[in-house]
């Protein structure tokens, strides 16, 4: 077990979670973001499934009976905001789908999931379902599309995310076809996913039905790799503040399916191996967003710029590894965990307004993404108890 001081952390989650929790108490309100450092309009739906998150491992591992009613009005609300086919709108923003890619579900699949759990009723099996549906897989390439567009999509940790939900979904579901999809997502998982020397996960998903096109991209990513060893921009920026998102999922991927063959690939190994790194830690904190090739967002602000964009004001690596601790158990440095721990709160969180903030393109968005810390609590009460 852990001999990390949690205590502290807890308390300053748990009141973010408080404070969250009594607005909607109070005036049925949730806070919307703009996606982090995207500025993306997003719409109530994101923030108030990660609230569902929180909100339900809050009531189950601390007993708090009363937060069941307003957790049962949370879903009430989130399934009055679907459209008649069972979509969603998640942000709106010129030229960008509303759904956020295959990610934008992920996020919905899994508040039901958590809904399920909590009230162990089969409506939020069947509307998840209703979900999954509306994304069509590609089983030539092991993909799904963005729904309502015929457009697959190529950013891994969409497609990743996506795949972690759905098996979380599949594990109360039992839906054959659901396996049968992941199974396949499985068996192209290494040739669709793309590491660096070190096993830093790539950002982008370069196989693609047009063949042309896929050179194209292939030629992108040579290009890309060109730009790392010049040190010029490239997307290297961007895949260090993803990688512990990114094996996040891998890590919820893990709980489903522990015996799945692609946990003993070359390239799975390295990314775990990659969590470790003093290399991933410096990367973090280093103030270089000049080396970012992605971005089209302007951040204007220097002390958001003092770090990783994509990290800690945003993806939130602190907590993220926290759970990944508790999954990967022996494979993850403790004291790498605890100093992501602390990077995570002394870069982000305000003590005088208690909530995350500080270096945050998007002050809203953190502070829902608690609920990746309250997965940590789940996994370490969990083996508390076993």
């Amino acid at each position: 077990m852990s001999s990390i001081n949690y205590l502290e952390y807890d308390k300053k989650i748990r009141n973010v979670a408080e404070s969250l929790i009594g607005s909607y108490v109070k005036e049925r309100r949730i806070f919307t973001g703009v996606n982090g450092p995207y500025n993306d309009l997003e719409t109530e739906v994101r923030n108030l499934c990660h609230l569902i998150v929180i909100t339900a491992i809050e009531s189950s591992i601390y007993n708090n009976k009363e937060l069941k009613q307003y957790l049962f009005d949370m879903g009430e609300q989130l399934i009055a905001l679907s459209k008649n086919n069972g979509v969603y709108i998640l942000r709106n923003k010129e030229k960008k789908d509303q759904s956020n890619g295959v990610i934008g579900h992920a996020w919905v699949i899994e508040a039901f999931v958590y809904l399920y759990k909590v009230f162990r009723d089969k409506k939020y099996i069947y509307i998840s379902e209703k979900i999954y549906s509306n994304h069509r897989f590609n089983k030539e390439l092991g993909l799904w599309y963005v729904p309502e567009c015929e457009k697959i999509d190529y950013t891994f940790n969409h497609q990743l995310w996506f795949a972690a939900s759905v098996s979380e979904l599949y594990y109360f579901s039992k839906n054959e076809a659901i396996l049968n999809d992941l199974e396949v997502f499985f068996s192209k998982l290494i040739n669709n996913m793309k590491i660096n020397n070190n096993g830093l996960i790539g950002h982008l998903i370069i196989v693609n039905l047009n063949k042309k096109q896929e050179l194209k991209e292939n030629i992108k990513h040579i290009l890309d790799k060109l730009m790392r060893v010049a040190k010029r921009p490239s997307y290297k920026y961007k895949e260090v503040g993803y990688h512990i998102f990114n094996m996040t999922a891998f890590g919820r991927i893990h709980k489903i399916f522990p015996d799945e063959i692609f946990w003993e690939s070359n390239k799975v190994r390295k990314s775990i191996e990659y969590l470790n790194s003093r290399e991933l830690l410096n990367e973090l904190t280093s103030s270089n967003i000049n080396m970012d090739i992605s971005l089209n967002n302007v951040i204007d602000s220097d002390n958001e710029k003092e770090i990783n964009i994509y990290g800690y004001p945003y993806n939130v690596p602190g907590f993220e590894l926290y759970y990944l601790y508790y999954i990967f158990k022996n494979k993850i440095d403790e004291d790498i965990v605890e100093k992501h721990l602390q990077n995570q709160f002394q870069l982000t969180f305000n003590e005088k307004k208690g909530e995350f903030q500080n270096r945050c393109f998007d002050k809203i968005t953190i502070n829902y993404r608690i609920y990746e810390y309250y997965k940590a609590i789940e996994e370490r009460d969990y083996l508390l108890r076993t």
